[in-house]
């Protein structure tokens, strides 16, 4: 199983959904972790601190959203990424609700 997480636009958010203790525990468990290069650079987490627990780091996004199994993010992708996940693969996310209904909804009728 693998789990993965993408740089979330910076202008909206500055968290991200998985630090390196989180990257432990997932990588303890068996799961591959696979994470957007510099994913927690801003807030001065580089990238081989996640190499160093045994996390992939990857250039491309696409690739990373198309080949996991979860996709964490702590908002919405952009509506250019929504369309890159696949049917039945696990989103999860703070997805706002209210202010989202109506691309929550598209989601759901995709199964994603």
């Amino acid at each position: 199983m693998r789990i993965a997480s993408i740089l979330e636009n910076l202008k909206t958010e500055k968290r991200i959904a998985i630090t390196p203790e989180i990257a432990k525990k997932y990588i303890s468990l068996g799961i591959e972790v696979s994470l957007s290069e510099n994913y927690g650079i801003h807030l001065g987490i580089k990238d081989e601190e996640y190499k160093k627990l045994g996390a992939s780091i990857l250039k491309d996004e696409k690739e990373i959203i198309t080949n996991t199994d979860i996709l964490a993010q702590l908002s919405l992708l952009d509506e250019n990424k929504n369309s890159l996940l696949k049917e039945n693969q696990t989103f999860i996310g703070v997805l706002n609700p209210y202010d989202n209904k109506d691309k929550i909804s598209n989601l759901v009728k995709k199964k994603y």
